[in-house]
């Protein structure tokens, strides 16, 4: 609970380990339009110096209400990735690519790619704590710059390999479609057929300000799928990488089952997954009848 004077109140709404988590965090809700009202960067930041509330009522239990509101609202946020860069020490290259799905990539030989390892801020909640961790990315470029980001944080026994970002062109659309699908049959080839993953999975673009292009296309609706009884929106983009042929649809069983995910995945993952989850037929339709119109 806040204490009596502003450090020590501002800091007790979050612990000394969780500051570079909230500072990240508040730059996050600026940089992608999430703020509104009174929840703001600013607030993020200082709880107690940005309440609206007098300062009466941060004791008692209108004080405890207040500190658990800001607590759930740490929580809730999603998490996210942030402050990737490929400048990287030296002794940061060898730490990095120690990693087990790092070194299963590398030494599978593919003429296709170029490989550039980098590192990324994973900003996440777990253990009642807001936390940011350094994780390893690796980016994969074919000749004409079209480049994938993967990432993972998971055990080397059962590595989920993210898809972080896809870069084609200032326009998918208008000319590099042919491209960037050619680089996803290689991608899945290399991925999944060679290197053994059993699926890549990665959660399409939410926000266009997050790589903006010239037009806004990506998140506008396109179609819909229903799950028992839910109704799930596809984007322009996730039925773009779905044409691809290279990707399937599912719910989102890593974070958010309200949303889709792409993903693409060995004959054996699909077959196991068709079996457990016969309800998901809906997303299995959904994506033959679009790769029919290819």
């Amino acid at each position: 609970m806040p204490g009596t004077h502003t450090h020590s109140k501002k800091s007790a709404f979050y612990q000394a380990s969780e500051q570079v988590a909230v500072e990240e965090l508040a730059e996050r809700l600026h940089e992608t339009g999430q703020q509104i009202d009174w929840i703001t960067r600013d607030w993020i930041l200082d709880p107690i110096g940005n309440s609206a509330a007098p300062m009466s009522m941060m004791t008692g239990a209108e004080g405890f209400s207040y500190y658990q509101m800001y607590r759930d609202y740490l929580e809730t946020f999603e998490a996210f990735f942030c402050r990737r860069t490929y400048m990287l020490e030296w002794h940061e290259k060898q730490e990095f690519g120690k990693s087990h799905w790092v070194q299963r990539i590398q030494r599978t030989t593919h003429s296709y790619f170029h490989h550039v390892i980098g590192k990324v801020k994973h900003n996440f909640f777990s253990n009642s704590m807001r936390q940011s961790k350094w994780l390893p990315v690796l980016k994969l470029i074919d000749h004409r710059g079209v480049n994938v980001e993967l990432c993972c944080f998971d055990s080397a026994d059962d590595p989920k390999v993210k898809i972080l970002t896809l870069h084609s062109g200032d326009n998918v659309e208008e000319g590099n479609a042919f491209a960037t699908y050619k680089f996803l049959r290689e991608l899945r080839l290399y991925l999944i057929d060679k290197c053994g993953f059993a699926y890549v999975w990665g959660n399409p673009l939410e926000v266009e300000t997050d790589f903006p292009m010239a037009t806004e296309w990506r998140t506008k609706h396109k179609a819909s799928v229903m799950i028992k009884r839910r109704n799930f929106t596809i984007t322009r983009l996730t039925d773009y990488f779905v044409k691809s042929g290279q990707f399937l649809v599912m719910p989102d069983i890593f974070k958010n089952r309200g949303k889709l995910i792409v993903y693409m995945a060995s004959a054996d993952f699909q077959d196991r997954l068709e079996k457990c989850c016969p309800e998901w037929m809906p997303c299995l339709d959904y994506c033959q009848s679009v790769r029919r119109r290819v």
